[in-house]
């Protein structure tokens, strides 16, 4: 989004809507539908979408989803969590934590990727609650793309990569996958994602996590015994992914926001 767009709609997150209400007289439904963006006339997707954010905006209790959503909304983010993850493996266990954060680093560049090819608009870009009633609950901003969610995605793949690495019994499987799934709700309660961002941001995070954690290749990098191979996968899939993403970026211009879905 443009940088004045940005500032003006940051603008209006300081006050909340304390109670929503929707338009009444003719004359106001008739300036609503008007003032409708673009893309929500054209995309059918759109307008079912919004549907199903404000009926979980509207369902789920105030509190204590609020404080929770927040919560991982601030300190589950990869600027956060990659770091967490680091420490995590210095001090816990260096082969399970290692594979752990090998696949929360491929979760986020696989991400980063798909969101510039997708370049899909969040919600709040197009309506900040005036006509849809999805509002912003939190008073919070993101500014990349919205498909997939990058918190399903790289949560989910940790949960359920640690789940094999770190060898769980089978009982905490379920946990792990609901675990994911409720993040991908939180987005949404926030009014940041679209449902079918965070649903295949949940399938592809946990697809990751599994294969990743069943097939473990830190470990078996560690098993061969040669730094200098372990050292050559580790700088050559870096690599490999940033330079990808960076491709991507170049060779796909920015579109309009409603272009993509």
């Amino acid at each position: 989004m443009p940088e004045s767009r940005c500032q003006a709609d940051l603008a209006h997150f300081e006050v909340e809507p304390a109670s929503p209400v929707s338009p009444t007289s003719p004359n106001e439904k008739r300036a609503f539908k008007e003032a409708l963006p673009a893309e929500w006339k054209e995309q059918s997707l759109y307008r079912r979408e919004f549907a199903v954010l404000r009926w979980i905006q509207r369902t789920i209790p105030r509190r204590p989803m609020l404080p929770v959503a927040l919560f991982i909304h601030h300190f589950a983010s990869e600027a956060i969590l990659i770091p967490f993850v680091g420490v995590f493996t210095w001090v816990v266990s260096l082969p399970a934590a290692g594979s752990t954060t090998s696949c929360m680093c491929f979760c986020v560049s696989l991400n980063f990727g798909l969101k510039w090819i997708w370049q899909r608009p969040r919600p709040l870009w197009l309506d900040m609650g005036k006509v849809s009633e999805v509002w912003n609950i939190g008073a919070v901003w993101e500014a990349d793309y919205s498909f997939p969610s990058g918190h399903s995605q790289s949560l989910a793949g940790v949960l359920l990569c640690a789940h094999f690495t770190f060898q769980l019994t089978m009982h905490w499987l379920p946990v792990m996958l609901l675990l994911g799934a409720f993040v991908g709700l939180s987005r949404n309660y926030l009014g940041v994602h679209w449902c079918s961002d965070t649903l295949t941001g949940w399938l592809i995070g946990s697809l990751s996590g599994i294969a990743w954690g069943l097939l473990d290749p830190y470990a078996a990098l560690l098993r061969l015994g040669d730094p200098l191979i372990s050292t050559v996968v580790g700088l050559g899939s870096g690599l490999g992914s940033d330079t990808t993403g960076c491709c991507l970026r170049d060779a796909d211009h920015p579109r309009a926001s409603g272009a993509s879905c």
